[in-house]
C-alpha cells in the first residue's frame, strides 16, 4: 500500500481540484433511484427503488454498459413472523467474479438477528448460504482471505464493526463505522469518527481508516463529512461525500482528498480493472429531482 499517513489540523488537506467530469450516464430516471452499485465480471449490479414511495420495494438490477437493465431474482431469506412484511434488500456485496452478496432484512426492523447475508451464484445457481447478521446499517463488505462479511452492527460499542462468516471478529474500528472496504489482498478499509483509539474527530466528520491488525488502525485522512460510500482498488480509494464543504466524488492521494467529479453522488464502485467508476447521482434540480447511474474515468 503506497499510502502516506498526513497528520492533518484544522481544515481538511485538499489538493488539484479538477473535476473530471460527470461521465457517461447508463440510466437516468425522476421516478427511480439508484443506490450500492457494485461490479462482477462485465457487469454492474445495483439497487433500485422509487424515488417517491418507500413502499414499493427494492430491487436488485443488473446492467452491462450499452444493454438494459434486467432484475436479479433472489431467494428470500424467512422472516420469523409471516405477518412481516416482506425482506429487503439493504445494500448488495461484490464477492467474486461469479458471487453477489446481499444483505437483506424483514420489515425495516435493523434489531439483531434480524438481517441476513445471502449468497448468490450469478452463473444461475442457488444461492450458498444464507448467514444472520446484526447488520447496523451504513454498508457492508466481503473480505475472500478470510471468508466473512464486514459490517457495522449494533452489538458493538460505539456502532463499531464485526465479521461474520468462516472467520468471525470481535468488535473492531472505532466509532460510528461506515462502509467497510476490502482490497482483493485483504486489506480493510473504512469510514469512522474515530479510527480506533485515536483522538474523534469533530462530531458528524469521518476519517478514512485501514484496519493493520488487532488493536493497530491507522487515520489515513480526515474531514469527509456526509458520507454516502468508500469503494477500494488496490491502492487507489475513492470516497462519496463532502469535503470542505463540497459534495462529490474524492480520491485519496498520499493524504490528500483530489476531486473526481462533483455533484451529490450516493454510491461508488471501481470496475474490475481499477480504471472506472459505477457511481449513482442524485440532481436536485429546480423542479424535481433525477437520479442516475454513471461511469466515470479514474486518472
Amino acid at each position: 500500500m503506497m499510502i502516506v499517513l498526513l497528520a492533518i489540523v484544522g481544515a481538511t488537506a485538499v489538493a488539484g481540484c479538477s473535476n473530471a467530469g460527470l461521465g457517461e450516464v447508463l440510466a437516468s430516471s425522476k421516478t427511480l433511484a439508484y443506490g450500492s452499485p457494485v461490479w462482477i465480471g462485465d457487469a454492474i449490479y445495483f439497487l433500485q427503488y422509487s424515488a417517491n414511495d418507500s413502499s414499493g420495494g427494492v430491487s436488485a438490477m443488473k446492467m452491462r454498459p450499452g444493454e438494459p437493465a434486467e432484475a436479479v431474482t433472489v431467494q428470500s431469506p424467512d422472516c420469523r413472523r409471516p405477518a412481516e412484511e416482506r425482506p429487503s434488500i439493504n445494500a448488495l456485496v461484490a464477492m467474486s467474479d461469479h458471487e453477489l452478496g446481499l444483505v437483506m432484512s424483514c420489515g425495516n426492523s435493523l434489531e439483531p438477528n434480524r438481517s441476513a447475508f445471502v449468497r448468490k451464484d450469478i452463473r444461475g445457481k442457488e444461492q450458498t448460504t444464507v448467514t444472520p447478521i446484526d447488520f447496523g446499517g451504513w454498508g457492508a463488505a466481503w473480505s475472500a482471505s478470510s471468508d466473512s462479511v464486514y459490517s457495522r452492527v449494533e452489538s458493538c460499542p460505539s456502532q463499531g464493526m464485526k465479521a461474520v462468516g468462516k472467520t468471525s471478529s470481535e468488535c473492531v474500528g472505532g466509532a460510528d463505522v461506515r462502509f467497510p472496504a476490502v482490497t482483493e489482498s485483504g486489506t480493510l478499509f473504512f469510514l469512522a469518527n474515530q479510527c480506533g483509539t485515536e483522538r474523534a474527530g469533530p462530531p458528524t466528520t469521518y476519517a478514512v481508516c485501514r484496519y493493520d491488525g488487532a488493536g493497530r488502525i491507522t487515520s489515513l485522512a480526515l474531514g469527509v463529512r456526509d458520507p454516502w460510500a468508500l469503494t477500494v482498488s488496490g491502492d487507489r480509494i475513492v470516497v462519496a461525500g463532502k469535503v470542505n464543504g463540497s459534495s462529490g466524488l474524492w480520491s485519496l492521494e498520499d493524504g490528500l482528498f483530489r476531486s473526481l467529479a462533483k455533484g451529490d453522488y450516493r454510491g461508488g464502485a471501481f470496475t474490475p480493472d481499477g480504471k472506472r467508476l459505477a457511481a449513482t447521482l442524485r440532481d436536485d434540480g429546480w423542479f424535481s429531482t433525477r437520479w442516475s447511474l454513471r461511469l466515470i474515468s479514474v486518472p
